[in-house]
C-alpha cells in the first residue's frame, strides 16, 4: 500500500476514477481534487464540501454533489467546471451517470430523486419519505435504484415518447 505523495490527497471523502484509469477524481471537505497517474500531478479547485461523486462512461466529464446542494459538472480529468445543476434542497448524498451518458441521477437528504439530462434540465424528480444517500443505474438504464435510511426503491423510468395507457380508455 502506497501513502499519498500530496497530503491533500489523504482528506478525501469520496472518489471515482476515469472508465480508463489514466486519473481519478477526490472529493474533500473544500475541494474537489484531480490527480493524474501518470504524472502524477494534483489539480484542485475550492467547492463547498463533496459529497458524492461519478464519472461519465467515455471519461469526457464527472459531476460532483455538494454539501449546500448544488450539482457541479466538470470537465474530464481536470478541475475546470462546465455547468451546474440547481435542484436539491440540502446536500446531494449520490450520483451517478446512465451507461450512455445521456442521464444524471441524484440523491439527496431533501428526499429528492432527480434525473438530468446533460443540458441540464430536470425531466423526472421523485420524492420519498425519508432521506436518500445513493443512487444507481442497473444497466441498461431503464431502471434507477435510489436508498436511504427509508429502504431500497427501484424506479422503471419511461421514455418520453412512451406515454402509460389509461386501462380506462376504450380500446385498452
Amino acid at each position: 500500500m502506497r501513502r499519498p505523495d500530496d497530503p491533500r490527497l489523504a482528506f478525501a471523502a469520496v472518489a471515482a476514477v476515469a472508465p480508463d484509469g489514466t486519473w481519478l477524481v477526490l472529493g474533500t471537505y473544500d475541494a474537489v481534487l484531480i490527480r493524474d497517474r501518470g504524472a502524477g500531478a494534483v489539480e484542485h479547485r475550492r467547492t463547498p464540501a463533496v459529497w458524492s461523486v461519478a464519472v461519465a462512461p467515455d471519461g469526457s466529464w464527472y459531476a460532483t454533489g455538494h454539501r449546500d446542494g448544488p450539482v457541479l459538472l466538470w470537465r474530464g480529468g481536470s478541475a475546470r467546471p462546465l455547468g451546474a445543476l440547481a435542484g436539491h434542497d440540502g446536500p446531494v448524498a449520490g450520483i451517478a451517470v446512465d451507461d450512455t451518458g445521456t442521464w444524471i441521477a441524484t440523491a439527496g437528504e431533501d428526499r429528492m430523486l432527480r434525473v438530468w439530462a446533460r443540458d441540464g434540465r430536470c425531466v423526472a424528480a421523485m420524492r420519498v419519505e425519508l432521506r436518500l444517500t445513493a443512487c444507481a443505474w442497473v444497466p441498461p438504464g431503464a431502471t434507477l435504484a435510489a436508498a436511504g435510511p427509508g429502504g431500497t426503491y427501484l424506479f422503471d423510468l419511461l421514455p418520453a415518447e412512451r406515454s402509460v395507457q389509461d386501462p380506462t380508455a376504450a380500446g385498452a
